[in-house]
């Protein structure tokens, strides 16, 4: 399928970088969103000799001019990426910044699909759009709970959308990937840096095994293979308060 506009959200940083720099080395023009304004008129220089860009530099709880720009460009490809999450137990965060958690990762990629999947339909055009979900929309994640549920929310409307929409021609996709190197983590320990356990994902291998899931037209990709086999283990063969236990420990490791 030969695209002719990507919008990617998240694209300042981590995999919509990642993703930035793949979609413009396939010639495929962009719509670049991200907080980091500045950022993103590096890319924008960055790719001008190869493709146009057009930045949008707003916090995702303020779309306006996002949800404008795809009412009037039915970009054909849409890569809801951007996110936000906060480590520790919901009651040691204030309901505010929980509530953010919700809009940033549930409600903004919901309405960027809807708005996206309606201007495709007003112009009879085909398309694909991927939304970002993570491994920790398959089980309980206590420590980040609220993220968890934001990612299975999404992986779920997704799925669901995608047998609506897929007769006319627009696939909905997600993408679920396991522990990926980006600045989302730190942030979220409010941390300059995050030490992991476990298997890290490269930002550039995520955006490659993303594309391989369009191309693929793949409705669900979990990667890589050792997150497939344990999402399968966790959810069919060990009991819950083993799980439970498990990913606590995970979660509070990521820290310093």
């Amino acid at each position: 399928m030969q695209f002719q506009l990507a919008l990617v959200t998240g694209a300042s940083s981590g995999i919509g970088e990642a993703l930035a720099r793949l979609l413009a080395s396939k010639s495929i023009p962009l719509i670049l969103h991200g907080r980091n304004e500045e950022k993103l008129h590096a890319l924008a220089a960055e790719f001008a000799d190869r493709v146009s860009v057009t930045t949008i530099a707003t916090p995702l709880e303020r779309r306006e001019s996002l949800l404008k720009t795809i009412r009037e460009q039915a970009p054909d490809l849409v890569i809801n990426n951007a996110g936000y999450t906060l480590y520790g137990n919901a009651g040691n965060h204030p309901t505010q910044d929980e509530m953010k958690i919700l809009e940033v990762n549930g409600a903004a990629p919901l309405e960027i699909t809807l708005e996206a999947a309606k201007a495709l339909l007003r112009k009879k055009k085909s398309g694909i759009i991927l939304n970002v979900s993570s491994i920790l929309g398959d089980f309980p994640s206590p420590g980040t709970s609220i993220y968890g549920a934001s990612k299975a929310f999404v992986k779920s409307f997704s799925i669901n959308l995608d047998y609506e929409l897929a007769p006319h021609g627009i696939r909905v996709l997600v993408s679920s990937p396991g522990q990926v190197v980006t600045a989302l983590a730190a942030r979220a320990a409010k941390k300059e840096r995050v030490t992991r356990k476990g298997p890290l994902l490269s930002p550039e291998f995520a955006a490659q095994q993303i594309w391989w899931q369009i191309e693929k037209q793949k409705a669900v990709h979990i990667f890589d293979w050792r997150y497939r086999w344990g999402t399968w283990i966790t959810t069919h063969l060990l009991p819950k308060w083993f799980v439970k236990k498990v990913i606590r420990k995970w979660i509070q490791s990521r820290e310093i």
